[in-house]
């Protein structure tokens, strides 16, 4: 019986893999980690593709080859513990289908916001993305305020509002605050030109009322010589759509208009004391009759003075009403 021949175990070894020890790795063309087409030497000392073992990375302390270490975009990302199943809190692969929507729903958000916006996402770096800051919205001229406020008083509804609440006001100061501007009655066109003629229409950052921002407020007065109507600095941006950077700034600068309006008012005596708001919402409403928004007796100055601009700009500028009626 013919005897069958045995290798010894050195022998063996080198009849499949060679001589070369199991630590070393013969090398490849091109640099590090590149998986060249039929390169490379035997598997020990090797990771990789299947296709190609000659070449492969380390990520995270795995082997792998170099376009899944290293990816450009990666749904799974990098590191072990991104993979549902992985990392501090253990789950199992039964929630992989949840997890892959989330992430695609995430992203899709993302995308669509910033196509809405149509702008790019920040860049990698903070430093490189600043965002606009907003730029301040022009206040009116003097001539260009005169204009918009004929606009406004052209209109019969409007115009006969605001003579009545002047004569209304008026009776009921004392003598002594009353203006005398050599007309009779007192018009609105004269408590403009007085008030544009001294301390002007002006802008003020930050404008508040015992730390409550407010629109607008009044300074002086019309017979001390410096009668001054402030109204507080409003901002836009114009990284928008164009129609949206346009309307912003239509909508901030008929703010404006509508503050100045009602500040107006506020110059019609000599000291201040009898052209308050409340004074003014008083006369509002024995004028219109309105009871909605109507503050008590122990109303506040805030409350008067949204109900008296209410009131006016239901009549004069409907858009800058605050409370909307059908």
């Amino acid at each position: 019986m013919r005897q069958k021949r045995r290798l010894p175990h050195k022998s063996l070894h080198n009849a499949i893999y060679g001589s070369k020890p199991f630590n070393h790795s013969p090398g490849h063309g091109g640099s590090a980690g590149e998986m060249p087409d039929g390169g490379g030497g035997a598997l020990d000392g090797r990771f990789g593709a299947m296709s190609n073992p000659g070449g492969g990375c380390i990520a995270n302390g795995i082997f792998s080859p170099c376009d899944m270490a290293f990816p450009s975009t990666s749904f799974w990302g990098t590191q072990m513990a991104d993979l549902p199943g992985f990392g501090t809190n253990w789950g199992s692969y039964a929630g992989l289908g949840l997890w892959d929507y989330e992430r695609r729903l995430a992203n899709t958000r993302k995308e669509l916001y910033e196509k809405r916006y149509e702008r790019s996402p920040p860049k990698t770096d903070p430093k490189e993305y600043v965002p606009q800051n907003p730029k301040t919205v022009p206040f009116f001229s003097s001539d260009e305020l005169r204009d918009e406020f004929k606009k406004l008083l052209s209109n019969k509804d409007c115009g006969g509002l605001v003579s009545a609440l002047i004569r209304e006001t008026e009776s009921g100061m004392r003598d002594s605050q009353r203006l005398d501007l050599g007309s009779d009655p007192l018009n609105f066109e004269d408590l403009f030109e007085n008030i544009a003629g001294q301390g002007g229409y002006v802008l003020v950052d930050g404008l508040n009322l015992n730390g409550t921002a407010i629109n607008a407020t009044v300074a002086g007065g019309i017979w001390t010589g410096d009668a001054q109507a402030q109204i507080r600095t409003r901002g836009y941006f114009t990284n928008g759509p164009p129609k949206q950077v346009a309307s912003s700034l239509y909508d901030n600068r008929r703010n404006y208009l509508a503050s100045a309006f009602h500040e107006t008012f506020h110059h019609l005596d000599k000291f201040g004391y009898g052209a308050t708001d409340e004074a003014l919402g008083r006369a509002a409403f024995k004028i219109t009759g309105d009871t909605q928004g109507l503050p008590g007796e122990n109303g506040t100055v805030l409350q008067w003075s949204s109900y008296f601009n209410e009131q006016l700009m239901q009549k004069c500028m409907p858009d800058q009403r605050t409370n909307k009626r059908n």
